[in-house]
């Protein structure tokens, strides 16, 4: 039973912790609210116009407008699920994809005459086409706008194979139901019935795509490298081949663009891995005409074509990062300049205005009323950053965030998100000393590691005032934990013949402004040749430690070194340099984060990185996080000194960073896409499951504020969310 709150107290105590009898609570009319998740964002615009093509709220993989009631927009992010909008676009809900057991979406589908009801693809894997349901997707379908959702079609339903890998769905008048997976064509024949019942009506296939026309269901595919297009009469489910005459040769995707109103046609992009993509007109019987042989109009899941269906004339088309315009029916283009994200997942035409155009990207829905000559976001509201990483002030401000679509953006006091850089983000952190300074970092080749020291108001690339080169994409970056002046991070070394190709390590003595000295060299001290510095840690128990995580391939096999280094607080360089020592791991694979015992010295937490969304059936992890004992000679191969504590933890994904050791409250946080669990490292028991509310996406980063009253996640496609602590 939900009851209904209403305290009277002092403001700051709205969300402190209270003890109550559960006799009182019992016989009481009033009711305990107990605090929960709350959405910080990003979920407006963080940035000025100039900047719509630089960052933006997160990437969107599909957007549809209900073809009857107008008012009705839906789109999804495959990270961060499924938003409504009610009103145009002008706010955005989520439908509910939150509270799904996999909050991830990889489409979704109106009943054509009720938007009420939605029927929806839940994943817990990205991939290349579409995402793997694993145990936790599957298919789901609301009757109420998303405020009760049900599932409808798991792992057991599609073959027993959890992972199948579904990617498109398409629901009829009369609740028939397709989706589209790489194990072929899922059909239910009323998904409105208590016990929907599925059968793949085209098995062994690797479907491409499916679209509906009229009463025509279009499907792509292939069947032993043979490619195929057929059409379905959906009352009767009877196919018929539909002819093309090119070389299918190289072909590896077949997408279908149907113009609303016409039912004797369609387009599609016969796209191929070596050569440039075919822009072809068909009729039903499989009569078609190649419109362009240079198109490269697909991006990512998505289909980046869509025909204007008053005038067939006019074609829109991503080109990747570049909007381009037909005015002759397809045979000839011109770029569309305008502010709006450049990165093109969709497009398609408003059901009635013909001349009202989106395009969903990576940074949001843009809607222009003018044939693309002026772009307008419309997706305000719509909370679906993909945080990479994450910095958080003693007082929970300022926060940094680092958003792999797009730029780094400073949340700062007066609750408003603003860009710093272009360039897809990686990780932010604010200085645990001096929150005036302030490190976002991203991988853009003219970019790498910025410092603040105005609590991130003007940057300073560290990365340029060492005269180095950025390490990009595995950049690492780490503040000692007792001299806040001194300040580690990566770089890449310039390519010379017989030498190393190797990621190292700079030490700054000024925060990365100044005071630049050189570390690490790997190739030097331990004969590497390649190899990539991927990660770095500071032992906050021994601020002189610093550990390198290394991902190492001079064999031509990728192998997964630990090294550590105790005397990086020495004024003798040379002997910082020739001071790393190897660590024995437990595991050769994927280290997700190391964390530093606060009971300990010399114990450290392991935990693995996931290599998928799926490691097991069973019902919890398996050999996720371990606890190594560094204060003697120790063996981690043979588990001398080297324990397995995942016990109890769910098993579930775990990413880079998303770890995190409180140590005044003594607790190891594990981040999962299934939420967040901490274990007292007093007690050692049990792994608990902390707070209610997180939708289940993937956790990258988790501070606790130095003031203790708040702590904060980062999430990939939910963005920043925070709880009483």
């Amino acid at each position: 039973m939900r009851l209904l709150v209403v305290i009277f107290v002092i403001p700051s105590l709205i969300f402190s912790q209270i003890k109550v009898d559960g006799n009182q609570i019992k016989n009481s009319k009033v009711s305990i609210r107990i605090p929960g998740w709350e959405e910080i964002g990003p979920k407006n615009f963080p940035g000025t116009e100039e900047e719509r093509g630089l960052t933006g709220v997160g990437p969107l993989k599909y957007f549809c407008i209900h073809p009857k009631n107008h008012d009705e927009w839906g789109a999804n992010s495959i990270y961060g699920g499924l938003f409504l909008s009610n009103d145009k676009g002008k706010s955005w809900t989520n439908s509910g994809s939150d509270s799904w057991p996999s909050s991830m979406c990889t489409w979704f589908s109106y009943h054509p005459t009720d938007p009420n009801i939605i029927v929806a693809l839940s994943i817990v894997q990205p991939t290349k086409h579409g995402g793997n349901m694993g145990m936790e997707g599957g298919v789901l379908i609301t009757f109420n706008h998303g405020a009760k959702w049900e599932k409808i079609g798991d792992y057991k339903d599609f073959g027993g194979d959890r992972f199948t890998s579904i990617f498109k769905v398409v629901l009829t008048e009369d609740y028939h139901c397709y989706v589209a997976s790489d194990k072929g064509l899922f059909y239910c024949k009323d998904v409105s019935s208590e016990d929907p019942i599925w059968e793949n009506l085209l098995p062994d296939t690797w479907l491409s795509d499916i679209e509906l026309l009229g009463e025509i269901l279009l499907v792509s595919g292939k069947k032993n490298e043979d490619w195929f297009i057929k059409r379905v009469k959906i009352s009767k489910n009877t196919f018929n081949q539909v002819d093309f005459n090119f070389d299918a040769k190289g072909l590896s995707n077949i997408k279908f663009e149907t113009v609303r109103g016409k039912e004797d046609h369609f387009y599609y992009v016969a796209q191929f891995e070596s050569k440039p993509d075919f822009l072809i007109l068909s009729d039903l019987e499989g009569k078609m005409e190649i419109l362009n042989e240079k198109m490269l109009a697909v991006f990512g899941f998505g289909l980046s074509l869509a025909v204007n269906p008053e005038n067939e004339n006019e074609i829109f088309a991503g080109y990747g990062v570049t909007l381009q315009r037909s005015e002759d029916g397809g045979k000839n283009f011109t770029t569309v300049n305008g502010k709006y994200h450049v990165d093109i997942e969709g497009i398609c035409y408003h059901p009635v205005k013909k001349n009202d155009v989106f395009i969903f990207t990576h940074g949001g829905l843009y809607e222009s009323k003018d044939h693309g000559k002026n772009w307008k976001n419309v997706s305000d509201g719509m909370g679906i950053a993909e945080v990479m990483g994450m910095g958080v002030g003693s007082q929970g401000f300022p926060i940094a965030i680092g958003l792999f679509h797009d730029g780094s953006i400073v949340y700062s006091m007066d609750s408003i998100w603003r860009h710093i850089t272009p360039g897809d983000g990686i990780n932010s952190y604010v200085a645990w000393d001096d929150n005036r300074y302030v490190y976002v970092s991203n991988q853009h080749s003219a970019g790498g590691l910025f410092v603040s020291k105005d609590s991130g108001r003007t940057f300073a690339n560290a990365h340029k005032l060492a005269g180095q080169q950025t390490s990009g994409w595995s950049m690492a970056f780490v503040q000692n934990t007792r001299f806040p002046e001194n300040f580690y991070f990566n770089y890449k070394r310039k390519y010379t013949p017989g030498l190393s190709e190797g990621f190292d390590v700079i030490l700054s003595k000024n925060r990365g402004l100044s005071d630049f000295h050189i570390i690490s060299d790997f190739n030097k001290t331990h004969g590497l040749k390649k190899y990539n510095l991927f990660d770095m840690y500071i032992n906050p128990n021994k601020p002189g430690s610093i550990y390198a995580y290394l991902l190492i391939s001079d064999s031509g096999e990728l192998e997964h070194r630990l090294f550590r280094n105790d005397s990086t607080l020495s004024s003798n360089l040379d002997s910082i340099l020739n001071y790393w020592n190897e660590i024995e791991m437990p595991i050769n694979t994927w280290i997700g984060d190391i964390e530093f015992s606060s009971i300990k010295d010399e114990e450290i937490f392991i935990i693995k990185g996931s290599e998928d969304f799926i490691g097991s059936d069973e019902e919890f992890g398996k050999a996720m996080v371990y606890r190594v004992n560094l204060e003697r000679k120790y063996n981690c191969s043979s588990g001398k000194n080297c324990e397995d504590i995942t016990w109890n933890l769910p098993n579930a994904y775990v990413d880079k960073w998303a770890a995190y050791v409180d140590h005044k409250k003594n607790r190891l946080f594990i981040g999962t896409n299934q939420g967040l669990y901490y274990l007292d490292l007093v007690k050692m028991d049990q792994w608990k499951k902390f707070g209610r509310g997180l939708p289940n996406v993937v956790i990258k980063q988790i501070q606790v504020s130095e003031d203790g009253k708040y702590i904060y996640v980062g999430t990939r496609g939910r963005g920043v969310w925070k709880h009483p602590y």
